[in-house]
């Protein structure tokens, strides 16, 4: 399987917002209500978007901003980081993070990423890689807005 580096698809991104999400964390609604509400792409990858492109039911916005923000200059930095390196990882990826990118409100990609297991995956361009770096700053910068990344 051949993946392609989180800086090569971001740099292809046009967008003029980004949000910033949490979901899958603290206490989740009934498994059941999920599956009959939320329809995955793949089994056990539970991305921030379903195939309808509806938010997980446990979504929660943490930031938004426009494309000159300071926030989304960081963003950029990290996202422009060299991302040839593979991580390996011996769990099934855990999404609980994720950066929505819009264009004129419509969603042009979803980044979901898992810190447990150093994992990304994006709506449109499948498994991405992605570097030590991008993960720790990433984590860092979430914090700048309140938000603890918690490995569980």
């Amino acid at each position: 399987m051949h993946s392609k580096g989180l800086n090569a698809v971001y740099a292809n991104l046009v967008y003029d917002t980004i949000e910033v999400y949490s979901y899958c964390r603290g206490e989740l609604p009934h498994l059941g209500s999920i599956r009959e509400q939320y329809q995955v792409k793949e089994p056990f990858k539970v991305e921030i978007l379903d195939i309808q492109e509806r938010l997980h039911p446990t979504a929660r916005l943490l930031h938004t901003c426009d494309k000159h923000d300071k926030f989304t200059e960081q963003l950029h930095e990290l996202f422009s980081l060299n991302s040839e390196a593979w991580i390996l990882s011996r769990c099934l990826p855990t999404y609980r993070d994720a950066v929505i990118f819009k264009q004129k409100n419509k969603t042009v990609e979803a980044i979901s990423i898992c810190f447990q297991c150093y994992d990304v995956q994006a709506y449109q361009n499948g498994h991405l890689l992605a570097s030590e770096e991008f993960y720790k700053g990433y984590a860092q910068l979430l914090a700048s807005i309140g938000h603890d990344v918690q490995v569980y």
